[in-house]
């Protein structure tokens, strides 16, 4: 072993003498939590077992774990994040030099994948339908206030912040769906606090194969397992640099076009199924956050667009819910060294740190997340984490136009309908694109380790 807190290296390996430098599996372990572990923090609001779960119907999918074989199965024939950019033809050829990609992400492939993926049989899990006279229905799960203003508070003092944080959690906690309501088997506490430490177990060693099969297929996929593997930890990051809030767990959010503006011109059975949920590359599930800055966390991006959200002159009194989106930066780089018996390349740890701007392809994520959640919020963060040089928070907010846009697009793309011309001239007249959604951002303080 070469060094078990970054790298992984073959017994015997003639490269094991570079220790602390570089070695064949990076750990994705390294700093690593595993949902499980998240799911016994006080301060997150988790989701119950998924095989516990009765389902009346799609609008329950949002009660989902994402880390369940049912969430897999629920991409089938719907139109989720992960194919979103390829259904609105971003990485077209002239799109994406419009958008200044990198020359690799440069094809026509994205977007016969999302048709293809638009193609599949939608999977329908077995549903319960309660009976009237002795169930009850599955109820929405918890929104924010309708009443309270969409604003941050003031700084407060440690002892009245606990004391409004239990309060909230209490009022929170009364208003989650009980097992009774979800139609939940309830198991011993016993039997859950074991299974739950067995779960644990499983993950980790999990992750630990996972290395190593990520590491045989290069440097592309270890990035992805890095940022599937360290979101529970970057969300826990994320809780300790805002002791006040609190997050709770929301599973596979379908669109109901019975909320659009009936202006946007999208009658039920004009869509295709839209789930937002976030890749692989970046794991994050949509997480909805009831959000109380202090005001030394936060700090203006220079010279802010007048479309910016200006959290100063909204520090009121009230919470906001949001969605949060996590994206993990890979500490881990292929890197070519020559020996006396040749060349070879072994992974080193290179962290550049967080983002310091939201890449452009992350955009139309954010708007459909929002777009999506029940809650309707009107701004997401988004989270960029580094394994060693702390995170960086971005705050975007909704764009009604974009989204509308966004939703005529992903139809015609559904129906083999692609016209490149104009999905680039699209991308040409929307300013959220074109400023790499700095117009539409916020940035916090990314001094968090």
């Amino acid at each position: 072993m070469t060094n078990q807190t970054y790298l992984t290296s073959a017994a015997g390996d003639a490269g094991a003498v570079e220790e602390m430098r570089g070695g064949n599996v990076p750990n994705l372990l390294w700093q690593a939590i595993t949902f499980e572990e998240l799911r016994d923090n006080t301060d997150f609001q988790a989701l119950p077992p998924v095989q516990e779960l009765r389902l009346a119907g799609p609008e329950d999918y949002r009660y989902v774990r994402q880390d369940s074989d049912l969430w897999d199965a629920l991409h089938a024939g719907v139109c989720t994040t992960s194919c979103l950019n390829g259904a609105l033809g971003f990485f077209e050829p002239q799109a994406a030099k419009v958008l200044h990609l990198p020359r690799g992400y440069a094809s026509h492939s994205p977007a016969m994948s999302a048709y293809h993926r638009l193609r599949l049989p939608v999977y329908t899990p077995p549903f319960h339908h309660p009976d009237a006279a002795t169930d009850e229905p599955i109820p929405a799960a918890a929104d924010a206030d309708d009443s309270a203003p969409a604003t941050a508070s003031l700084p407060e003092s440690s002892s009245m912040a606990r004391k409004k944080r239990r309060r909230r959690k209490n009022d929170a906690a009364s208003q989650v769906p009980t097992a009774e309501q979800l139609h939940i088997k309830q198991a011993p506490a016993t039997a859950s606090k074991a299974a739950a430490q067995a779960a644990i177990t499983r993950e980790r060693m999990r992750l630990q194969s996972k290395s190593r099969s990520a590491a045989n297929r290069g440097e592309g996929s270890v990035r992805m397992a890095w940022g599937s593997a360290q979101e529970a930890a970057t969300l826990v990051s994320l809780m300790a640099a805002f002791p006040s809030s609190s997050l709770q767990e929301v599973g596979l959010c379908w669109l109901d076009t019975n909320t659009l503006p009936p202006e946007w011109g999208f009658p039920p059975g004009t869509l295709p199924p839209l789930g937002p949920l976030s890749t692989l590359a970046a794991d994050a599930g949509s997480f909805l956050q009831e959000l109380q800055p202090s005001a030394s966390h936060i700090q203006q991006q220079p010279e802010p667009k007048p479309t910016a959200m200006d959290l100063h002159a909204s520090m009121g009194g009230g919470v906001i819910a949001e969605v949060v989106e996590v994206k993990n930066t890979c500490p881990f780089r292929l890197q070519t060294r020559i020996s006396r018996k040749g060349a070879r390349q072994v992974f080193v740890v290179a962290d550049r740190g967080p983002r310091d701007q939201v890449p452009v392809q992350w955009v139309a994520q954010l708007q459909m997340e929002m777009l999506a959640a029940p809650q309707k919020p009107s701004s997401a963060l988004l989270v960029s984490r580094s394994a060693t040089k702390g995170i960086t928070l971005f705050r975007m907010v909704k764009n009604e136009e974009f989204q509308r846009l966004m939703l005529y697009f992903v139809s015609r793309a559904a129906s083999g309908h692609f016209d490149e011309a104009q999905q680039t001239a699209f991308i040409t007249d929307n300013s959220t694109l074109n400023a790499r959604g700095r117009p539409y951002m916020t940035s916090l303080s990314h001094s968090w380790a």
